[in-house]
């Protein structure tokens, strides 16, 4: 897995230091499809990692949403607010600017969002970087704990185009991802639709301009 995430993570640089916002989002698949072949090598399937059809459709929509009015309150209105005041630096948000009125724009950033983020970015970490850091432990409890907040770490790192309080805020989301995945019989269709609820309404926010105008 070492290898996988290195070699993910230097495409997520690579794209970050070009300024190539698609180089870094091709990290999320290279990531996918190296994780794959292990899987297919260690003769291991995606309901291994959580990834498991709903016992209710209803009640894990019902999650999602939920999660998402959650992650809104306590990201916008608590965690934000302090984590920017002590770095003293705001969240750079500028390379989405692109989508405000940008009606193409926003339809090619709400299918990245449901592939790549959503359904890519939580099954590589809360999937099967989260479940393969937890098997070697003999504790289960101890080894999840440990599982979630490296995988947190390492997910927050790969928002580093964010600057400082984007890393340190997109960290702490990580860890809110996984509580829901635990909290939700342990099911990653969750978290998945909680990103991407999330991620939705954050780019409408911006396609009309809400976060200036409540600003």
């Amino acid at each position: 897995m070492s290898i996988v995430l290195a070699i993910a993570g230097f495409v997520l640089w690579t794209g970050e230091r070009q300024n190539s916002i698609p180089l870094a989002l091709s990290s999320v698949a290279i990531s996918w499809l190296l994780m794959r072949g292990l899987m297919w090598l260690q003769r291991r399937r995606w309901p291994d990692f959580g990834f498991l059809r709903p016992k209710s459709w209803v009640r894990t929509i019902a999650c999602g949403l939920v999660g998402t009015v959650f992650l809104h309150i306590l990201i916008s209105f608590i965690l934000s607010p302090l984590v920017t005041t002590l770095t003293k630096k705001p969240v750079n948000a500028s390379q989405f600017d692109l989508l405000r009125g940008n009606l193409s724009a926003l339809l090619i950033g709400l299918v990245v969002v449901w592939t790549l983020a959503a359904f890519g970015e939580e099954m590589v970490f809360r999937g099967y970087i989260m479940h393969t850091l937890s098997r070697p432990f003999k504790h289960k409890s101890l080894g999840w704990v440990f599982a979630v907040f490296l995988t947190s770490i390492l997910f927050g790192l790969g928002h580093s185009y964010q600057g400082i309080t984007g890393v340190i805020l997109t960290g702490v989301v990580g860890v809110l991802y996984a509580s829901a995945f635990f909290i939700c019989s342990r099911n990653l269709w969750v978290p998945i639709l909680i990103h991407g609820f999330y991620d939705t309404s954050a780019f409408l926010i911006i396609y009309f301009s809400l976060d200036r105008a409540l600003g």
